[in-house]
């Protein structure tokens, strides 16, 4: 079998759920997604877990490719759309941390994997409507308006889940980043 109908053949394969396609897949790709990914972040463990995000998601949504799309174009767009997820993160919790007074006056390294970890918890942690508008507004990068007409909800609304959602993370992360500083100043 030539190579472009082993490549198709391991698509169908893997749209079928094979974790042996999957595998082939992943061992001809991660080294390219891995580089690719490096080239933004500059941070061999960041980019590793982004690789491990690209291809969780390709297996979570396999059922979705689809066959006139061109697989490689697909596996970079999933790479640089979690590349993307990742700044967006870090951009957020560097303005918290600019923002709040607390922290302004201590010069420590911020382990942005563990922050983003616990925001993922705290976003999981919302109720479910607030929830979705929270990432809809700040992991995907839409308006107010844009939510507000996709999810059949007044503006105000909108805004006022998103107040109601940055407050809740907010305030959780004031009082972790004050129990990190107790914890520094015990040693």
């Amino acid at each position: 079998m030539n190579n472009i109908k082993k490549y198709y053949y391991l698509i169908k394969l893997l749209k079928k759920g094979n974790t042996h396609a999957f595998n082939e897949i992943y061992r001809i790709y991660v080294k390219k997604v891995y580089y690719f990914t490096f080239k933004f972040t500059h941070n061999h463990n960041i980019s590793e877990e982004i690789v491990q995000e690209v291809f969780f998601k390709l297996w979570q949504y396999k059922e979705n490719i689809k066959n006139e799309l061109s697989f490689e174009s697909l596996i970079f767009t999933i790479t640089l759309n979690q590349i993307r997820k990742y700044f967006r993160k870090k951009k957020i919790l560097e303005k918290f941390i600019n923002q709040s007074n607390f922290i302004t006056n201590y010069n420590y390294n911020i382990d942005y994997i563990q922050l983003s970890e616990i925001i993922d918890t705290l976003i999981e942690r919302l109720p479910e409507q607030r929830r979705k508008i929270f990432i809809k507004s700040r992991l995907q990068g839409l308006s107010n308006e844009e939510i507000a007409n996709e999810l059949n909800l007044s503006k105000k609304t909108i805004e006022n889940q998103l107040t109601s959602a940055l407050k809740f993370i907010r305030t959780y992360l004031e009082k972790y980043f004050k129990f990190i500083i107790f914890l520094i100043y015990l040693i």
